[in-house]
């Protein structure tokens, strides 16, 4: 049987739910209350109508929700369509009009950004932010997602080989193409991390956007290995090392696609010096 990112949430409830899945601003994400959201979105999404196949746009910097909002998709089957967060109004309303999402979940600060696409490419109703208000009287706040949905078990089967993801490519050579994963390669993947030997005793800085692969993977890897990760909303050397400095005494940084010699100048310009081991990648 193949195990899947979701299963591998869910193994750590059955091991040890108490343990920390995840931190943002000294905030702690136990794997019990990640995998409570989950299912929360998850029948949310249900509710709205979602089946199989259908594709959820996500727009937004590293955020808990955006965990969250990948782990209710693949927990119904449904497909996450993360949207770069650099791309401007131009270059998101053609992948806009290719993906057609059924619902659309983002960050009130990129809002703006999709805010004039056509109501036929995303409905005026699908249109869900997860803090702040806009101002847009269409948009809702994501708790509308889940607000007076109730506790019934999901009884939905997922199929590991169909698509779960439509990961976007810069579009530096054209327009931007899809690459597609299903749950079972997601899952291989994060194993391929073993090589980084996560566990418990590590922690992750993950300043990698988690709309780019490598932001993904390294978040599922984690979660498989059970190492807690500090999410980042942008890659800052002094943040990134006085942040994990205080909570993680050893961590490991992952970065974003920046070159390894700018990082590593980045590094020593920052002056602290305690994080036990950093790995760029």
């Amino acid at each position: 049987m193949i195990m899947t990112p979701t299963g591998a949430l869910y193994h750590h409830i059955k091991t040890d739910r108490k343990k920390v899945a995840s931190i943002r601003n000294d905030e702690e994400w136990t794997y019990k209350r990640l995998a409570t959201e989950v299912e929360r979105v998850a029948r949310g999404l249900i509710a709205r109508g979602l089946r199989k196949g259908d594709r959820v746009a996500l727009h937004m910097a590293n955020l808990p929700e955006f965990v969250i909002a990948y782990h209710a998709c693949f927990r119904i089957g449904v497909i996450a369509a993360p949207l770069n967060i650099r791309f401007k109004t131009a270059e998101l309303r053609p992948l806009l009009e290719r993906l057609r999402p059924s619902l659309y979940i983002g960050q009130a600060a990129l809002y703006e950004r999709v805010a004039s696409i056509d109501f036929s490419i995303l409905g005026a109703d699908r249109r869900f932010v997860v803090d702040g208000p806009v101002n847009d009287p269409r948009v809702q706040p994501w708790t509308n997602l889940f607000a007076g949905v109730n506790g019934e078990p999901i009884e939905r089967t997922v199929d590991v080989d169909a698509p779960a993801v439509l990961l976007t490519t810069s579009g530096t050579t054209g327009q931007p193409k899809f690459v597609t994963h299903t749950l079972a390669t997601l899952f291989k993947t994060a194993e391929s991390f073993v090589h980084l030997d996560l566990d418990g005793d590590q922690n992750v800085a993950l300043a990698a956007p988690m709309v780019h692969a490598s932001g993904l993977f390294m978040m599922l890897a984690c979660i498989r290995f059970g190492a807690p990760f500090v999410l980042l909303e942008r890659f800052d050397p002094e943040t990134l090392l006085v942040d994990t400095d205080a909570c993680c005494p050893n961590s490991i940084a992952s970065a974003s696609r920046m070159h390894p010699l700018k990082v590593r100048n980045c590094f020593e310009s920052a002056s602290v010096s305690s994080t036990a081991s950093t790995r760029i990648g």
